[in-house]
């Protein structure tokens, strides 16, 4: 491309992160981009959590479900969203890194959870049919009480290890139609209880950098640069 890459990071808080962890995955991922020298911009409605990154735009929302990127949410504390449909309109992004689905699998099961993701993903294609869409998998989640007043069941490792699999089957699914779309696997990335945070869910700050890479090898794959 001659024009720099537009790239939307969208998703919940693991998308979002932190000040002190440089927006999590989205610091590495700049540093790679920059150093491979692929003319690159983040784009998206929120600039927040993004110390120490040159375009820190991004539409990461903590304790979102997909349910709500599609169709917006305005409650506090986290901002309005619109819905990620209108984001995309917008910002016009060549490529969309969504990586969610984290909050609705702590209870729910695969299968409902996969329906609306692919609802998010219908409605993705509807709104930009060109953009490569890169869906991430979900990161490894322990089971036991949760911060935000929640305990999450013995039966997350199954469920979350079904939903996974699901997701990679939708990928290709819609790859088989021609439609641009990646999968990027990023559970086995982190080496459970070891890589995560106190909660048992939030990556910890080394596990950043690999899904960096992961990203930057996704879009180098699809021919992007």
């Amino acid at each position: 491309m001659s024009n720099p890459i537009r790239i939307l990071p969208a998703g919940d808080s693991i998308t979002a992160s932190h000040d002190e962890l440089r927006g999590g995955y989205r610091g590495p991922l700049q540093d790679l981009l920059d150093e491979f020298e692929v003319e690159h911009q983040y784009v998206g409605t929120r600039t927040d959590r993004s110390a120490g990154i040159r375009d820190g735009a991004h539409d990461g929302y903590p304790g979102w479900s997909m349910t709500q990127l599609l169709n917006g949410d305005d409650t506090p504390p986290w901002g309005s969203l619109s819905s990620l449909a209108d984001s995309v309109k917008k910002f016009e992004p060549d490529v969309m890194l969504l990586l969610c689905g984290t909050n609705p699998i702590y209870l729910g099961e695969p299968e409902p959870v996969m329906q609306t993701m692919r609802d998010l993903v219908d409605n993705m294609f509807d709104t930009r049919p060109t953009m490569h869409l890169f869906l991430g998998s979900i990161l490894p989640i322990m089971h036991g009480p949760k911060p935000w007043n929640m305990t999450v069941p013995e039966t997350i490792y199954t469920r979350l290890k079904q939903y996974n699999i699901l997701q990679a089957g939708l990928v290709a699914e819609y790859a088989s139609q021609g439609k641009p779309i990646h999968f990027v696997d990023h559970y086995p990335i982190a080496n459970g209880a070891t890589d995560l945070g106190e909660d048992g869910v939030h990556p910890a700050a080394n596990v950043f950098p690999r899904m960096a890479w992961a990203w930057f090898s996704a879009m180098k794959a699809a021919g992007l640069f």
